[in-house]
């Protein structure tokens, strides 16, 4: 879906489609652009394949994508969304597509990547390798190339204290900010200190929150819309679920049958 102009108390607020089938008409119509949103949520509920839905919503409407791997390897990531139907080859070798190495490092693995973090537990050498794919994208693609950014997911074991968690934080959010780009981080629900789990969430422009529960023998999915900048968002609860094509956000005539 093209990105959609709409015009809000006289300013228009530019978006970009989730990608994620009935969840725009939650959000006015898309993400604003220029923002960084955190998921959280508990493990397995969809974090890491919402990014991907939304990353590949850019690459067929011809906007750039970039997957900072921490949690799982590159191969990894690829294979997983080709079993969705979502083939990034073609991307890749046209320059669109780049996914930065982040997970083989922890292992000694040498990958073949182009972008590829040694130690990823050095937030220097992070932010260094970002910087450089950053600027390779914009000299080659141009500076108002669209962007879709998925860090996945949020590192905050390995930031022993808030002013790490700001300068990596920041550094993210400005590049969603000078550039033509929107930024998605997942974050493990109770798998990080609280008071760094909160800062990262007042820190960033949109938040959605994940939940699972075994509901009457059934593993049910929700999510819900915490807050979202210049958007006039949903504050319901909304049940999902995991279909062959991507996550699928239930609309209410399809939860009464």
């Amino acid at each position: 879906m093209a990105i959609l102009s709409l015009r809000e108390k006289g300013r228009v607020v530019e978006r970009k489609s989730t990608g994620v089938i009935g969840l725009d008409e939650l959000v006015n119509g898309g993400f604003p652009n220029h923002c960084g949103i955190v998921l959280t949520g508990p493990s397995g509920c969809g974090k890491s394949l919402f990014c991907k839905q939304f990353i590949w919503e850019g690459l067929k409407n011809g906007e750039f994508g970039l997957y900072v791997a921490l949690d799982h390897p590159p191969n990894e990531i690829r294979e997983s969304m080709a079993a969705f139907g979502w083939d990034v080859t073609p991307y890749e070798d046209k320059g669109m597509f780049i996914i930065i190495d982040c997970f083989n490092g922890t292992l000694g693995i040498r990958t073949d990547e182009r972008y590829y973090v040694k130690n990823p537990l050095d937030v220097n050498e992070q932010i260094y390798v970002l910087e450089r794919c950053v600027n390779h994208v914009s000299n080659t693609l141009g500076h108002d190339i669209k962007v879709r950014v998925a860090y996945d997911s949020a590192p905050l074991p390995n930031m022993r204290d808030l002013p790490t968690l700001f300068r990596i934080g920041r550094r993210i959010l400005a590049y969603a900010k000078t550039y033509n780009a929107i930024g998605l981080c997942p974050m493990h629900k109770g798998g990080q200190n609280r008071l760094l789990e909160n800062a990262l969430m007042q820190m960033v422009d949109g938040v959605i929150e994940f939940d699972k529960r075994l509901e009457n023998g059934k593993l049910n999915y929700y999510l819900w819309i915490s807050k979202m900048m210049m958007t006039p968002h949903s504050r319901e609860v909304h049940p999902y679920v995991i279909m062959d094509d991507g996550i699928h956000v239930m609309r209410p005539e399809t939860r009464r049958q």
